[in-house]
C-alpha cells in the first residue's frame, strides 16, 4: 500500500538541481462519467498484467530516476490503493464529486517540495517515448497528441510558432493531457490553483489564464509517441 497523505504541507519553491527531483502528479480522483459503472478508469487493464495506473507508474519510473510520484484519488479510492506500488505517495481529494481537476492538482502540489512538475492524467495509456524527452525541452510545455483525431468534446490547442496560444474544446490540435511546468509557469499555475474560486475548473482553463498573462507554453510532439485517452472499453481495444 502506498503512503497516504491527506494533510496539506507548505509548498517550498526550489531551483532545478540534482537535489530537486521531478514531481509527477497523476490526478485520478474523478468518476469518469462514461465509465463510472466499471469503477475507477485508472483500474482498467492496460495489458494482461497491469492496470492503467500501474502501467503509467511503471513507464514514469523507467524514464525518470529521481522522481516523486503523487497520485490523487477520490472515487472508490480504496480499490485503487490496493493496486498501487509502495514507492508512490497518495493524496485523497475528499471533495472530488464537488470539485474538478484543479482541486486535485492543488492538493498534489501542496504535498510536493519541488517546482519541477509533470502532470499526467490518470485516464491515459502511453508509451515511454511519449514522456522521455519532455523535461529536456528547456521550457514549460504541453503534449500534442498528433496521432489521434480531435473530437468536438475533446480539448485542442491552437499553436503558433511552436507555442500554444489557446485551449478549447474541438479546437486545433489535440492536447495529450500531459504537461510539464517549471519556473514562471509553475509559479503562476500554483498561484491559480490556490484560488478556491477556481477549484471547479479544468486544467486547460488555468492554462488559458496563464497564456493571457504572458506565460509561455511550448508545444511538444515527440517522435514515436503513443498515447490514448480512455473514455470507453472500445478505446482500450
Amino acid at each position: 500500500m502506498g503512503n497516504r497523505f491527506t494533510t496539506q504541507i507548505t509548498h517550498k519553491g526550489a531551483g532545478l538541481s540534482a537535489d530537486n527531483p521531478l514531481t509527477v502528479i497523476i490526478p485520478a480522483a474523478g468518476t469518469g462519467y462514461r465509465m463510472k459503472s466499471y469503477g475507477p478508469t485508472c483500474l482498467l487493464n492496460a495489458n494482461k498484467k497491469q492496470t492503467l495506473i500501474e502501467k503509467s507508474i511503471d513507464n514514469i519510473q523507467k524514464v525518470f530516476s529521481n522522481v516523486d510520484i503523487i497520485v490523487i484519488l477520490g472515487f472508490e479510492s480504496e480499490k485503487v490503493i490496493k493496486n498501487l506500488p509502495r514507492n508512490i505517495r497518495i493524496v485523497e481529494n475528499f471533495s472530488y464529486d464537488e470539485t474538478n481537476m484543479v482541486e486535485s492538482l492543488r492538493l498534489g502540489i501542496n504535498n510536493s517540495v519541488t517546482d519541477n512538475l509533470l502532470i499526467i492524467d490518470g485516464d491515459l495509456i502511453f508509451n515511454i517515448s511519449t514522456i522521455k524527452g519532455i523535461t529536456s525541452t528547456g521550457s514549460s510545455c504541453v503534449l500534442v497528441d498528433s496521432k489521434n483525431s480531435l473530437r468536438q468534446d475533446k480539448v485542442g490547442m491552437t499553436i503558433v510558432e511552436d507555442y500554444v496560444t489557446s485551449f478549447s474544446f474541438g479546437l486545433g490540435q489535440k492536447w495529450g493531457k500531459i504537461a510539464y511546468l517549471k519556473g514562471k509557469e509553475f509559479d503562476m499555475f500554483y498561484k491559480l490553483c490556490l484560488d478556491k474560486k477556481k477549484n471547479k475548473m479544468f486544467t486547460f482553463e488555468l492554462f488559458n489564464i496563464m497564456i493571457n498573462d504572458e506565460c509561455n507554453l511550448q508545444s511538444y510532439d515527440p517522435k514515436g509517441a503513443m498515447i490514448k485517452e480512455i473514455d470507453s472499453l472500445k478505446d482500450l481495444q
